[in-house]
């Protein structure tokens, strides 16, 4: 999940910038349907069609980041 903010083009007039975004980035934050504990989508311990049923596996992390990201 992704959640940015552009900044206005008039803070940009008198330097070298053109636009800039900051955003806040989540990876993992919330499994939607959780009524079986062994289900992660995201992981696939014996290959095949058995996508998603971990026995014995780390659990999944959840990761937050912050992005900035400047035009010139």
């Amino acid at each position: 999940m992704t959640f940015g903010y552009s900044l206005p083009d008039a803070w940009f007039k008198n330097i070298f910038l053109k636009s800039a975004k900051v955003s806040v980035v989540g990876r993992n934050l919330a499994l939607l349907f959780r009524n079986h504990p062994h289900i992660d989508p995201e992981v696939d311990a014996n290959g095949g069609n058995k996508q998603g049923f971990a026995y014995g596996e780390m659990p999944s992390t959840r990761s937050v980041g912050f992005n900035v990201s400047l035009g010139l």
